[in-house]
């Protein structure tokens, strides 16, 4: 392996080129890496259909008034601007964007639940100009990625607490404007854990789960059809043993949602549904592994999902499972020891892209990006960096990832967040 380093204004730029000795396929990797502003953590990335980058950070300063960021990047993986938003709250997960470029950022108070500083739903221009602040109920929190369904709409999950107990949680869908357009609101001590929109037949897909063994709401896939007014809505009760991740569209319409047992000595699976809610098929997988990540469907319909091991030792490794769409198993491949794992992306380029970390302490120790082929074997590795950790890459343009990496710990001018983006071209 040859590797050049090279600085410029601004920018690191690391060019690794690796070769591996396979006839059937051999990379390039350009990769490049931009520091932020070292006091603030990086949460994730969203790409706009213009090819910029979005990403939103929080202040590690414990300062009253400090105040989240967005950060926006070129398709080159250099910094375009930064906008530092409003002080007293916290965003609380990667933005969404819509067609247009508008970006939308969901922003909790930074100090307490409710009171005078609700949560809000800000809107950005692409060039980083707030349009608009819907202030929500002063309850409520945000903790999911806003998502944008193809016509514009705005979805969010949120949810309040009194002390340790659930109070009551919600599904909200905004106009475009900024405008709320319905709210739909969710029976005892369930929370939504996911949220999905459909590419055709405008459905919302959301996951409902109970963290509590309570067969009177057991956790459920609910479907939302918009009307123009209140949506309709169908729900399916998945069952009270089992804890739901975020729902997936597969491109045949039907839905696959990841879930773990919640008695870690029983095995979880992954469920597929039709798309008018019914269950398809279920698959289980061993009881020694969980999930920490909803799956990814490629476009044969092949299903991806990282499996952590629930008791680490020296004979289990952490695995990537392959489902076909009829939910037979294509394959699973070890992965090296890593305790966490990003939601893997597929570019339709015959690989899928996953970030893995390994957790001493809570502390990123070694953490890497890793492109699989499909038919198991590694096609590239790159490490990250010690004492960061990667969120999940963003696909790009053909052959290109984008990926942003926190360090967790409290500023350190040595060791900022950055902004990586990787490049892959086959060499003939």
């Amino acid at each position: 392996m040859q590797t050049t380093v090279a600085r410029c204004w601004g920018m690191i730029t690391l060019i690794a080129l690796i070769f591996w000795e396979s006839p059937a396929w051999s990379v390039s990797i350009d990769v490049k890496s931009t520091p932020v502003d070292p006091r603030y953590g990086l949460l994730g990335s969203v790409r706009g259909k213009d090819g910029a980058v979005y990403t939103a950070a929080n202040d590690k300063h414990p300062s009253l008034d400090a105040a989240p960021a967005l950060f926006s990047f070129n398709s080159d993986g250099s910094l375009k601007w930064q906008r530092v938003l409003f002080p007293r709250f916290t965003a609380n997960s990667r933005p969404g964007v819509a067609d247009d470029g508008t970006v939308y950022l969901a922003l909790s108070p930074r100090f307490k639940e409710g009171g005078h500083d609700p949560s809000a739903l800000v809107a950005l221009s692409s060039a980083g100009d707030v349009m608009w602040r819907l202030k929500l109920d002063p309850w409520y929190r945000i903790t999911q990625k806003v998502q944008v369904s193809p016509d514009g709409v705005i979805y969010v999950a949120a949810f309040s607490r009194k002390g340790d107990d659930l109070h009551r949680s919600a599904i909200l869908a905004v106009n475009p404007g900024g405008q709320l357009r319905w709210q739909y609101e969710f029976a005892e001590n369930l929370t939504p854990s996911g949220i999905q929109t459909a590419a055709v037949g405008g459905s919302i897909y959301v996951v409902a789960d109970n963290p509590l063994d309570d067969a009177r709401h057991p956790s459920r896939l609910l479907i939302f059809q918009e009307t123009g007014g209140d949506p309709l809505v169908t729900s399916t009760p998945v069952g009270r043993r089992y804890s739901l991740l975020s729902p997936v569209a597969a491109p045949d319409g039907s839905v696959i949602v990841a879930a773990n047992h919640r008695y870690s000595g029983s095995p979880g699976g992954v469920f597929c549904f039709e798309a008018a809610g019914a269950q398809r098929w279920f698959h289980e997988f061993s009881a020694k592994y969980y999930v920490k990540t909803p799956v990814v469907v490629g476009s044969d319909g092949a299903i991806f999902l990282p499996l952590s091991i629930r008791r680490p030792n020296a004979e289990d490794q952490p695995s990537l499972l392959v489902l076909n769409p009829d939910g037979s198993e294509r394959w699973h491949t070890e992965v090296e020891a890593f305790n966490e794992f990003s939601t893997p992306i597929s570019l339709g380029n015959g690989a899928v892209y996953m970030a893995a970390t390994n957790l001493i302490g809570g502390t990123p120790h070694r953490s890497s990006v890793l492109a699989i082929n499909l038919d198991g074997t590694v096609r590239w590795r790159q490490e990250v960096g010690r004492y960061l950790a990667p969120s999940g890459p963003v696909p790009g343009a053909s052959g290109v990832v984008y990926m942003s990496a926190d360090n967790p710990g409290v500023e350190n001018p040595s060791v900022p967040a950055q902004f990586f983006r990787y490049d892959e071209t086959p060499n003939p």
